[in-house]
């Protein structure tokens, strides 16, 4: 992983020297090119819902090892805490001092850099006036900024506008910041000397003794302050007396290698059931080919036409028409935050026909009938399939309190829709068991009611893709009425009697779904029976109004029962009755 890791690095440009890395900025703190204050800018997407800033591609950056000594900032792109005191007055005479300690510092950097760029002097004059800092801390409160929001600084007027952007900074910064490194190991006498193996290539080098932060899992149970990926702090895993990052030596280039594609990865995955997934190529593509994206987010043309294209990729590279895809490799990374560690849940490689094969075969198993228009239903994404086993989402319920049951098969779904593998056994059973109870909150008086007929949908997506993935060759999008199951056909018997009981009385509140559906689906030899003589009357009431219909779900029901015959089974395994809701689902999407 970390090789391919290092590898994409270096394919796509981003191995930067120690001390700078890419970095974003949510806000800029806008200036003349006297010094005046004109006001903040919202930097990046601002249309995002989580808008995470502009990124800057060469930023400063202190090791994480010096920053824990307390009392340092980075340079340029700090929080708005650290650069104007924002929220200062919430903390304690403690916490208050740090950061009036760290602020100082930020100062300090500005001003000594100004010997190479002298507006840096002007921003440093900005933070020493009260009354400016005030009208910025406003600034930022009118536009609803976090004290941990990063800022930086833009001269209007100027070129290059950001200051963070300008290149005469950098050999200053490189000179400071060995000053910095220097001083802070000789404190800390923490500094690894010995020769070892790289863990990333197995060349001898000197083990960086510490690893900087991953960021952009905070919304994934991360630190804001950045998640370490490599790092021994416990005895356990101290082996041979080797503490901080000496268990996995790497270089200093290295480390820095791993890093950048990491966090340019984690920029560009999406979020799934409280993880990222961060995927790439071995060789670029283009975006039409990505078959990924379509699993969370059907892009913006059809989804159908959408589909088709992804099947005409996927017939053109078997016919050879793409060579240059053929033997393209996919990586896909499932990671997520525990407080300061980041957590690698899964890894997967494989051949780029094979991905776009098992997206094909995902929405192939997932296809089946809208019960409310008949036609087939439209491609689900991949995260209503996985939260599909959960009640609907409470209007301000958290998203991680309300995902959180799913966190046991969610890996293994995602294997499932990237590998063809068996759908999870636990969230089958979980969309069986809801699916049942959904059925009965299904009344369009319910201000609920769509929300629960979507959930039901795609539940019934999901049991089919299960039983197709288990060897069922009989099972279609579409209703089958020479399924061989009986308990298929069972179900198939419940939804036409429930419908002939609506045809002949109409909405009689407590009907036989409400009053039998359970029992049926679980003991059907105790419940069918019974119901299919009762039907009898509600056919005779129905010829009077209806003849030629009565006659239609006498012949239905007829022909619904000859194909179960005598054997309607006593009891139903779980697996079956899934088959049954199949059945009845299927049933009432053809009436």
């Amino acid at each position: 992983m970390i090789y391919q890791l290092i590898k994409y690095a270096v394919s796509h440009n981003l191995v930067v020297e120690p001390g700078f890395e890419k970095e974003s900025a949510r806000w800029a703190i806008q200036l003349d090119n006297k010094g005046n204050y004109l006001g903040i800018l919202e930097l990046g997407d601002t249309s995002a819902q989580r808008n995470p800033g502009q990124f800057f591609e060469r930023c400063p950056k202190l090791p994480s090892n010096i920053m824990q000594g307390g009392g340092k900032s980075h340079f340029l792109i700090e929080s708005a805490e650290v650069v104007v005191l924002a929220g200062i007055e919430k903390k304690n005479a403690t916490q208050q001092a740090k950061v009036m300690s760290k602020n100082t510092y930020y100062r300090d950097l500005l001003n000594e850099a100004g010997d190479a760029v002298p507006e840096m002097r002007l921003c440093a004059a900005v933070l020493e006036n009260e009354e400016t800092m005030q009208q910025i801390r406003n600034g930022l409160a009118e536009h609803n900024a976090k004290d941990t929001d990063k800022v930086t600084f833009a001269i209007l007027g100027r070129t290059p506008t950001y200051l963070v952007e300008d290149e005469l900074w950098y050999s200053w910064w490189r000179e400071k910041r060995h000053s910095i490194i220097d001083d802070g190991e000789k404190k800390a006498k923490t500094t690894v000397s010995l020769q070892m193996r790289s863990f990333a290539d197995g060349a001898l080098t000197t083990a960086k003794p510490t690893h900087d932060k991953i960021n952009g899992l905070y919304g994934v149970g991360g630190s804001s302050m950045g998640s370490s990926l490599i790092s021994f702090d416990k005895e356990a895993f101290t082996s041979f007396g080797l503490e901080q990052s000496a268990n996995a030596a790497m270089s200093v280039e290295s480390e820095a290698a791993y890093r950048a594609a990491l966090n340019t990865l984690i920029s560009k995955s999406v979020r799934v059931a409280g993880t990222r997934i961060a995927y790439w190529f071995k060789e670029k593509i283009q975006d039409d080919d990505d078959p990924i994206p379509f699993l969370q987010e059907p892009p913006e043309r059809q989804e159908l036409a959408a589909l088709a294209g992804i099947k005409s990729l996927l017939e053109s590279l078997k016919q050879g028409q793409r060579p240059e895809l053929a033997n393209n490799i996919y990586y896909a990374l499932t990671l997520a935050g525990n407080a300061g560690r980041v957590m690698v849940y899964d890894w997967i490689e494989g051949r780029f026909e094979n991905l776009v094969e098992n997206v094909v075969k995902w929405f192939d198993d997932l296809a089946i009938v809208d019960v409310a228009t008949g036609d087939l239903l439209k491609p689900p994404r991949y995260e209503n399939v996985i939260t599909c086993v959960l009640p609907v989402r409470k209007p301000k319920q958290d998203y991680n309190d309300w995902i959180k049951p799913v966190s046991s098969f969610r890996i293994t779904f995602w294997k499932s829709a990237l590998t063809s593998c068996q759908i999870p056994r636990n969230a089958f059973e979980k969309a069986v068991i809801l699916a049942r109870n959904i059925i009965f909150k299904l009344n369009p008086k319910d201000k609920e009611y769509l929300s629960w007929l979507g959930h039901w949908r795609i539940e019934m997506a999901l049991i089919k893709a299960y039983h197709i993935r288990k060897g069922d060759t009989f099972m279609q999008p579409y209703l089958n009425e020479d399924h061989p199951s009986a308990a298929y056909q069972c179900g198939r018997l419940m939804a036409l009697l429930a419908d002939l009981q609506y045809a002949a009385l109409g909405d009689v509140g407590a009907g036989v779904i409400q009053r039998y559906y359970a029992a049926a689906s679980t003991t059907p030899g105790l419940v069918l029976g019974r119901l299919v003589r009762l039907a009898q009357s509600h056919v005779g009431k129905l010829i009077k109004d209806n003849k030629n219909r009565a006659y239609w779900f006498d012949q239905q029901i007829a022909t619904v029962h000859g194909k179960v015959k005598d054997f309607i089974p006593s009891t139903l395994s779980l697996s079956e009755q899934s088959l049954f809701a199949l059945g009845y689902y299927q049933q009432k999407a053809k009436q």
